[in-house]
Order: structure tokens, then C-alpha cells, then sequence
């Protein structure tokens, strides 16, 4: 005579068959998507995905000393003024990203694109060279676009 499976089982085997099977079930969801480029580290468009940050400090330095902040102002602002040279205007955000569009997210105040260069962890230098660049960026909208 053959014993049904759940009586030669011990109690707490099938629980932990359904834990498995949801565990394969959301796996096999998710890798499409991320394989699809719509995981967690997604671009919010595709324009700014193909373009470099101009950005060069690093988002998780350690070095926060108030000449090494001066340091990445100035390099912030000269990296904007060489982006309105070469005719590339665009505000730079970091922090948690909206959910992608296939429609760049515009800056209220000059109605340029919003690129994003970064996730939630940054450091001093990196914050302040992205506001300096930004900075310069909106001052220029300021001075030589028409209302």
C-alpha cells in the first residue's frame, strides 16, 4: 500500500515548497524586466541614459574638507559653462528617481531636461559640484533667454 506524499512529509516541508514556488514565480518576473532595462536602476529617459554625467567627483568620496568642496564649485561651473559652449543644456538631479517615461522630466524654472547622475548616497564635493553646475546652468537661462 503507497502512503500519500503529505503523509511521508514532514508538516513544515510544503509551506516551505509554497515560499520556494512564490520565490520562482517573482524571480521569473523580474528578469525580464531588469533584462529590458525597467529594474530599479533605470533611466528616467532614454536620452540621458546615452550621455555621460559631466560630473567628476565621485558620488561616495571620502574626502570632504572645505578646499575639496571649493574644488568640485569650481568644477561644476566650469563644466557647465563648456556644456552651453557646446550648446548641451540640461539640469542634473540626484537622489530618488521618479518612475521612467519615455518623456524627458523638464526643469520647472528653464524648461530644460532633467538628467539624472546619481542615486540617494553622495558626498559633499559631488552635491556641490551638481549645484554649482546647476547653478550656472539656470543663471545663463537667466541672463540670455527671453521670457
Amino acid at each position: 500500500m503507497d502512503v500519500p506524499l503529505a503523509r511521508r512529509l514532514p508538516i513544515e516541508t510544503p509551506r516551505r515548497m509554497k515560499y520556494v514556488a512564490c520565490a520562482l514565480l517573482l524571480a521569473s518576473l523580474a528578469v525580464p524586466l531588469v533584462s529590458r532595462g525597467e529594474g530599479l536602476a533605470a533611466p528616467a529617459s532614454a536620452s540621458s541614459a546615452s550621455e555621460a554625467s559631466p560630473i567628476v567627483a565621485s558620488p561616495f568620496s571620502t574626502e570632504t574638507s572645505p578646499k575639496a568642496v571649493e574644488a568640485a564649485k569650481k568644477r561644476g561651473a566650469a563644466s557647465a559653462a563648456r556644456d552651453i559652449e557646446a550648446g548641451v543644456f540640461r539640469i542634473l538631479s540626484y537622489g530618488k528617481q521618479p518612475a521612467p517615461t519615455t518623456q524627458p522630466r523638464l526643469d520647472a524654472a528653464t524648461g530644460y531636461r532633467i538628467q539624472p547622475v546619481a542615486g540617494c548616497i553622495v558626498s559633499e564635493p559631488f552635491c556641490a559640484e551638481v549645484q554649482a553646475y546647476n547653478q550656472t546652468m539656470r543663471e545663463w537661462h537667466e541672463k540670455n533667454v527671453p521670457r
